[in-house]
């Protein structure tokens, strides 16, 4: 037996001083140790890890440890619920005036379901808690035109803007009863006193009828076939119409009043029968006659809605006055005369 455990010292020791002969040679600089390794010799003599062939106690490749629930304690293999809609969100107005001022002491129900439960901050009102879903926004403050809106509420929403249009107190519409004729548009005047001390000219309108006039949002009125009807004027925000006025389109918007017969070398008056709108007050008018030949006209010294008429020889001739204001020139229905000898 003492034989057998000799023989392996002897074995051991070997082992050993080869073990530490190595480490000696590893240890010595070779030739060129100073230089830089070479790319054709760099790596020679190292042996690199296998990666099929990991260190001891290292784990192996490709290999995650927290994504394995045994290595990771904390790890929960049960599936995570998906995100959904809060049960209840915060919405916020912000109610300013049309000069850009904040509102106070405004009034705001929302529909279905909530009257009251707002809180007024920084100038805008706010509702703590609200279901997610479709609601109506009643917006309303004495003073002004309240507002109806429709809103999405979700987590998504921004603030929303709301902008009051005060009441009106009075609404003014030039000529009062226009009459318009076929094929030459007529600029209306309008304008919209708000009771905070404020105006615009920026008018909502309607005509009834619209077979028989137009208008567009400049208030300009064209007719399109002769009739009567009735133009309707609100102010943008406003629901109800404030003002309606009759209309009349017509083929001519006025006559030349004067006798149909005239005898050779007389002289006669006729009178244009201007509007008695306003917006034609300051109309001045031009007269001719067709054919020009046989008829004399000589504009009256004190009217020029009155012309002369000096009838030189006998035949049939049309009188047309024509009516000029700064923005539109109109001619009259015109008169057939007849000239005898």
């Amino acid at each position: 037996m003492k034989k057998y455990i000799f023989i392996i010292c002897l074995l051991s020791l070997s082992s050993c001083e080869k073990i530490e002969t190595l480490a000696k040679d590893w240890s010595k600089p070779g030739p060129s140790s100073s230089a830089s390794p070479s790319p054709d010799t760099l790596g020679e003599g190292i042996i690199e890890p296998s990666v099929s062939d990991p260190l001891p106690g290292s784990p192996s490749p490709n290999t995650d440890p927290s994504a394995d629930p045994s290595t990771d304690p904390s790890a929960d293999p049960s599936p995570k619920p998906s995100v959904n809609e809060p049960d209840q969100l915060g919405f916020s107005i912000r109610v300013k005036s049309t000069l850009k001022q904040p509102l106070n002491n405004v009034l705001i129900t929302l529909e279905p379901g909530l009257n009251q439960g707002w809180t007024f901050n920084d100038g805008a009102y706010t509702f703590a808690a609200v279901k997610p879903q479709k609601y109506t926004v009643h917006i309303y403050k004495d003073g002004f035109i309240g507002q109806d809106l429709e809103v999405n509420l979700n987590s998504e929403n921004k603030p929303l803007n709301v902008e009051l249009v005060p009441t009106v107190d009075r609404l003014e519409i030039l000529p009062k009863n226009p009459r318009v004729t076929l094929g030459v548009p007529l600029a209306l005047d309008a304008m919209a006193y708000f009771k905070d001390g404020t105006s615009s000219r920026q008018i909502r309108w309607e005509v009834k009828d619209p077979s028989i006039a137009k208008v567009n949002d400049k208030g300009e009125l064209e007719g399109i076939k002769a009739g009567k009807t009735q133009l309707q004027a609100s102010v943008p925000g406003e629901k109800r119409w404030l003002k309606t006025i009759d209309i009349e389109v017509v083929r001519h918007i006025f006559n030349v009043i004067g006798p149909g017969r005239l005898n050779a070398r007389s002289k006669v008056h006729f009178i244009a029968d201007p509007p008695t709108d306003a917006v034609f007050l300051n109309a001045t008018y031009t007269w001719r006659a067709e054919p020009t030949g046989g008829i004399r006209l000589t504009p009256h010294p004190a009217a020029n809605n009155i012309v002369i008429v000096e009838a030189e020889t006998p035949g049939e001739f049309t009188l047309i006055a024509t009516l000029k204001t700064a923005s539109l020139s109109l001619d009259s229905k015109p008169l057939n005369i007849s000239i005898e000898e």
